[in-house]
């Protein structure tokens, strides 16, 4: 629990009204200064309860909702007292009412704090002292301590026992803490009413919502020993932390002692001392961290007349790891309270306190947690200061202070307000006039920066109330709001200047520069756009893509992924805001994609077959499945007709192909995208005599050109040749490859395998062994890169099909003799290629006179 910073002493109710200095002061909010990013500003203050209220205690859970803890009574001389509270819902503004009664008592309530266990539960309590006679007289009161808890549905629970008064105990300084998985642990310190010995007990709620029997976890070793002032913790691993003021015998020094209890144990580990006796004159605070560590404060003075020094300690694993102690921050005379530790996210820890130096001025520090040093004290407030101040981190590290101060004249109070997030404080602003010398201000903060705040302030001098504030408008984390993304981007007829992409995004917050990344399946980045130079901040971010990639080239066609960047404005973080994919139709002609059962060519490599009755066929590969989807055909190709699949060779972003007569006449086809060619197809002479070549294949560009180029050999000599494409879409003459290549059996262009952008050549010897031939450029091959022995004996055809199962690397499509088709996955890029095992994707495929 998130104990206040207001003295434990609190002044009564009719010392508040005692010492009203102005009447009939309305609630007013000031203007509000720039906010620090995560925060946002308080909202117009409204009154809670108008009636004599002491404000106990306020906490916002994980999912918003802000609970209110306060004493009330009916007049300045009535002693009855009267313990409310009441929830603010989330996003509501304002809170639900009625107010909710957990207890009436015939004199004052005792301590009573809140604590927040789970999401959505609230756990509050606090102590009774039943009987009609001061508490605060020795040996005459028993009190008791009574629990109440408010679920998701804004509904309290009956109040239940925590300690009786059967047990006949004086009861102060009690103190809540929850742990994530819902126990709840309450610590206080006790005596019989009839003795002056002070102990520290606990009690335990389960997830079950039922108190474990009360356990004295002090051990006092002497007459006139005093263990008290409990703080409560739990650490990330839902170990149970107690700190406590051990003092020595008749007056000696005290110490700070600790105990542990880990989760599902089922006792305390015995006291141990932080820091020995000698030097410590505060008492001890104890808080979780928003980084799941625990850490504790003290104050030491080196003799009576010394000013204060705060230390501060922190665990990661209070059940193992001992305490680790920070440097000493002295800070200035007549501290009013041991500043509680206010441990961020990133383990730098914070502390609010109120001192003397210079006067009563609310004062902070925080404490690096890589170098442990201190930043130089900022002083907050900017008049006297009288004591009454709070302060709260959420689970962002945004820390929110709230304090009542004089105005200048010393005539009337305000409450006024700072906060801190990303290491920038906002300037300090009032909240309200509260029209009253006392104030006791309670401030919280949500799991996103959202404060809540009450305090006592007063209408009239017989008239104080309790106000409180809220904010509905934190600034939040950088996000994308709504947007509006295009899944395809086409690319058909556009040019370097067209606006073929132009998803825009919604964002909650302006930002100063946004980046937009394009990249391929294989995480290469294709474009990076990014926003003007010194170009207003926006919520808008527009960008319009071409579709050109960094260098100027046609994307290929296919899924892309995209992912956008931003910097908030003010900030200097870049932020990841949204990824996804969208899909280029119309673009650039990747390897073996002539179309796709929907007919735009997909990205994805198909085959090409001949049947028998003369029809060129394209069969389909569907990257979902990695088999095929979708076939299209061209009839009217006479027998001894052979197609040779080339990459675009007119510039229409569309798949072409060379094919080779009966009589060795080479001709090209460039059919339209997604179409099947046909004789009539329009086409160009190549010329005569290629009926001398066994292999003619395209592997891609082999010559650093960026153009397909075509492999034919010789098998009389076993000379291969490379004839490289021209810009008008021809072939000039050949270039023989050094070597001879007699001995291989089978050769297939196979695209660029390593991803180097030069084209491969897939080879099979007469003994059934398998090679890659890698493209090195300038239209040469290096030495074959072995893949495997006895490899496709029973194959009867093999090409490559480019990727078809979208794992950005080239596959083989192998046929065998009983007309089963099998892809043969890429499994590695780059040099060392291998290949996968076989997939079965079809059968029947005897019935075509060849694959291509």
């Amino acid at each position: 629990m998130r104990r206040s910073f207001t003295v434990r002493s609190r002044r009564s109710l009719a010392t508040l009204v005692a010492l009203a200095a102005v009447a009939g002061a309305a609630p007013v909010l000031a203007g509000q200064p720039a906010a620090a990013a995560g925060l946002g500003p308080w909202v117009a203050t409204k009154t809670l309860a108008s009636a004599l209220t002491d404000p106990q205690d306020l906490v916002v859970t994980g999912n918003g909702t802000t609970v209110a803890l306060w004493n009330q009574k009916a007049s300045v001389d009535a002693p009855e007292r009267k313990l409310f509270a009441e929830a603010m819902p989330a996003g509501q503004g304002y809170y639900t009412g009625p107010a909710k009664l957990l207890a009436t008592t015939p004199t004052e309530v005792g301590d009573a704090s809140l604590a927040v266990a789970g999401d959505d539960k609230v756990v509050a309590t606090w102590t009774e002292f039943p009987e009609n006679t001061d508490p605060g007289e020795d040996g005459k009161t028993a009190g008791r301590i009574m629990s109440a808890t408010l679920t998701g549905s804004y509904t309290w629970s009956a109040p239940q026992p925590v300690l009786g008064t059967d047990r006949n105990r004086y009861v102060l300084d009690l103190d809540t803490a929850a742990a994530a998985d819902g126990r709840v642990l309450a610590v206080w310190a006790d005596r019989a009413v009839d003795s002056s010995q002070w102990e520290v007990w606990s009690a335990l709620r389960g997830t079950d919502g039922t108190w474990s029997e009360p356990v004295q976890v002090s051990a006092a070793e002497a007459d006139g020993q005093r263990a008290t002032a409990p703080e409560a913790a739990f650490d990330a691993k839902g170990t149970a932390v107690i700190a406590y003021r051990q003092e020595g015998s008749w007056g000696a020094d005290p110490s700070i002692r600790t105990v542990t209890r880990a989760a599902g144990a089922t006792a305390w580990s015995a006291p141990k001392p932080v820091v020995a006796a000698a030097t410590v004159s505060g008492l001890p605070r104890l808080a979780a961290g928003t980084d799941g560590s625990v850490g504790l404060t003290w104050t030491e003075r080196a003799d009576e007349g010394a000013a204060p020094v705060v230390h501060t300690a922190t665990t990661p694993d209070a059940a193992a790891a001992g305490w680790s102690t920070g440097k000493p921050l002295p800070v200035g005379d007549s501290l009013t309270e041991t500043p509680e530790p206010l441990i961020e996210p990133d383990g730098d820890l914070t502390l609010v306190w109120v001192d003397a130096a210079g006067g009563f001025g609310t004062r902070t520090a925080t404490r690096a947690k890589a170098t442990g040093a201190w930043t130089a004290v900022k002083t907050l407030s900017t008049q006297y200061v009288p004591e009454q101040f709070d302060a709260a981190i959420g689970r962002d590290g945004s820390i929110r202070v709230l304090w009542t101060q004089d105005n200048a004249a010393g005539t009337s109070r305000y409450v006024w307000s700072a906060g801190r997030s990303d290491d920038t404080w906002t300037t300090s602003a009032v909240i309200q006039n509260s029209g009253t010398q006392y104030a006791v201000p309670q401030v919280a903060v949500g799991a996103k920066g959202q404060g809540g705040a009450v305090w006592a302030g007063a209408r009239s001098d017989s008239d104080p109330s309790l106000f409180y504030s809220f904010t509905t408008a934190y600034v939040p984390p950088l996000a994308v709001a709504s947007a509006t993304v295009p899944a395809t981007i086409a690319l058909a007829g556009t040019t370097s200047t067209s606006k073929a992409w132009t998803p825009v995004w919604q964002l909650n917050r302006p930002v100063s520069s946004w980046t937009l990344t394009v990249t391929g399946t294989d995480g290469k980045v294709l474009r990076t756009l990014t926003s003007a130079r010194g170009a207003a901040a926006s919520q808008t971010v527009a960008p319009a893509w071409t579709g050109r990639t960094t260098d100027g080239a046609v994307t290929p066609n296919g899924p892309v992924k995209w992912t956008l960047t931003g910097v908030a404005e003010g900030e200097t973080a870049t932020v990841n805001l949204a990824s996804g994919s969208a899909t280029v139709t119309g673009g650039g002609a990747l390897f073996r994609d002539y179309g796709s059962a929907t007919g735009s060519p997909d990205g994805t490599g198909d085959a090409l077959v001949l049947t028998t009755n003369g029809g060129l066929r394209s069969i389909y590969g569907d990257r979902a499945t990695g088999a095929f989807k979708g076939t299209a055909t061209g009839y009217g190709w006479p027998a001894g007709t052979l197609p040779v699949p080339m990459k675009d060779m007119n510039g229409d972003r569309c798949n072409d192909l060379v094919v080779r007569n009966k009589a060795g006449e080479l001709r090209r086809y460039t059919p339209a995208c997604g179409k099947t060619a046909t004789p009539g197809t329009t086409n160009k002479l190549i010329g005569g005599g290629w009926n001398v070549y066994d292999v003619l294949t395209s592997p891609g560009d082999v010559t650093g050109d960026g153009r397909a180029d075509l492999i034919a050999r010789n098998p009389a000599n076993g000379y291969l040749y490379v004839y490289a494409r021209t810009s008008a879409g021809v072939f000039a003459p050949r270039v023989q490859i050094p070597g001879v290549y007699k001995h291989y059996k089978r050769m297939v262009g196979a695209g660029d395998l390593n991803g180097d952008g030069n084209g491969d050549l897939f080879v099979q010897d007469t003994y059934n062994n398998a090679w890659i031939m890698f493209g090195i450029g300038g239209g040469r091959f290096g030495t074959p890169d072995y893949v495997g022995a006895k490899w496709g004996a029973t194959y009867n055809a093999v090409v490559a099909a480019g990727d078809m199962n979208g794992d950005n690397k080239g596959d083989l499509l192998a046929r065998d003799t009983s007309g089963a088709v099998w892809r043969i996955p890429g499994t590695t890029t780059g040099v060392g290629f291998k290949l996968g095992a076989p997939v079965k994707i079809a059968t029947g495929w005897q019935v075509y006179a060849g694959l291509y």
